[in-house]
């Protein structure tokens, strides 16, 4: 594939991402703004309480898979393995999801439960999906998620609108999302797995993936809490309420990471075939154009938010969440952080420099938790923001300097590789 194709190639790819995460996102957002419309502050307190109580429990038994998955250039495992891994890896996190609701008020029980199968069904289609990345095959990928969005949001509605009823919703869209799994991501995924099977128990096979796998996990965990940590600061001292309007404004900055991720989606392979193959130079200038729109996308929320703040949010959700139009700015602000801490973090998959990751992302949570015990005891919801602005600084800088080092190194392995080459022949001919 020429220069010209694979350019034409990428585009395509992150054109289909941009749909299929858009639509998503999107189709998130509407459920939120269904829950904050049709049911109550406890309602919705408890709604993004579970979103944002799963959220790591899954990031850390999913092992962040895909990473391994979509980098796999050189068949290191089998389908079979990360299925069977995926497998084991949903079941833990359903018997934990269901220890911590029993322990939940009665309300709060079939939220968390509901909210538990869905993460579930996700991590199932991630492994369908993640093969097709590998292939590039983004097109799929952006179906399959304007499946999920579709149906889980017209079966909320379903539930809020008809029924009164959050927790019907949420059955009604496991239900769909299940037939989405079968009927779409797996059945589409079947040519390329043709002749594989799809469970196989290799133990030596699946302990060498999950000592892989598990820095990863306890990475995307981390990362889970550090997004979170604010808000069960703000359940603790501020009350289910307060917390839900946070989550409720801060999710924006959730629909422009859709974005970002669509990009590094699509960007992932490209880069780590190129740092695989040592081509430096075009690592690092898709790197670099990945920061910028990165920067490009958080900058433009920001200024949006200025102008449109207050209207855009009594359209989206309601007036009494429209009263917090300057803590969204403030909240946008923090999402050009937010969006390059990301890409950079998607470049340091890419290079397969895994072990570090658990280190950079426990000092940020150290950053976020003292932070925000601190700003939201004195700022209430304003301190959320500060702390989150400090965490994703510090992993911001952070990542920065560790990706600079490992480029550093392996371009004087290189030029060394290249003296070494040039020398011996220079023998040779002597």
């Amino acid at each position: 594939m020429n220069t010209s194709q694979r350019s034409n190639s990428l585009k395509k790819n992150v054109s289909w991402m941009f749909i299929g995460n858009g639509s998503y996102a999107f189709a998130l957002w509407v459920q939120l703004s269904l829950v904050t419309k049709y049911c109550g502050p406890m309602d919705l307190g408890t709604y993004t309480l579970a979103l944002a109580v799963t959220a790591p429990v899954f990031m850390f038994t999913g092992l962040n898979l895909r990473a391994i998955q979509v980098t796999d250039v050189k068949g290191e495992w089998r389908f079979a393995d990360y299925f069977t891994l995926r497998l084991f890896s949903v079941i833990l996190g359903l018997l934990i999801i269901g220890g911590y609701a029993l322990l939940s008020d009665t309300h709060a029980i079939a939220i968390f439960l509901c909210i538990g199968c869905l993460k579930a069904i996700e991590g199932f289609a991630e492994v369908f999906n993640s093969k097709q990345q590998l292939h590039e095959q983004m097109k799929n990928i952006a179906i399959s998620l304007m499946l999920k969005g579709l149906s889980a949001t017209i079966s909320i509605a379903v539930g809020v609108y008809f029924f009164h009823a959050l927790h019907i919703g949420l059955l009604l869209a496991i239900f769909t999302n299940f037939c989405v799994l079968f009927f779409n991501d797996y059945r589409r995924c079947l040519p390329l797995i043709s002749g594989q099977p799809l469970f196989e128990i290799d133990m030596p096979s699946l302990k060498a993936l999950l000592i892989r796998a598990l820095p990863l996990g306890i990475v995307m965990f981390v990362i889970s809490v550090n997004t979170n940590v604010s808000k069960y600061f703000a359940e603790y001292f501020l009350g289910t309420a307060e917390q839900g309007v946070y989550s409720t404004i801060s999710y924006l900055i959730v629909l422009g990471n859709f974005v970002n991720m669509a990009i590094g989606q699509s960007f992932t392979p490209r880069l780590s075939r190129y740092y695989a193959d040592g081509q430096l130079s075009q690592f690092i200038r898709l790197k670099n154009k990945f920061m910028l729109i990165s920067t490009v996308l958080g900058a433009g929320l920001f200024l949006g938010s200025l102008v449109l703040g207050k209207p855009l949010l009594t359209m989206l959700f309601s007036k009494r969440i429209a009263e917090y139009h300057q803590l969204f700015t403030l909240v946008m602000f923090a999402g050009i952080f937010v969006y390059n801490a990301s890409a950079l973090g998607f470049t340091l998959t890419s290079m397969r420099i895994f072990k570090v990751q658990p280190y950079i992302n426990l000092a940020v949570l150290a950053v976020n938790c003292i932070s925000s015990y601190f700003l939201i005891k004195s700022y209430g919801l304003y301190g959320i923001t500060y702390a989150s602005v400090l965490g994703f600084a510090t992993q911001l800088i952070v990542t920065w300097f560790i990706i600079r080092k490992h480029l550093k190194e392996k371009s004087n392995t290189a030029a060394a590789a290249v003296t070494h080459t040039t020398t011996a022949l220079a023998g040779e001919v002597l």
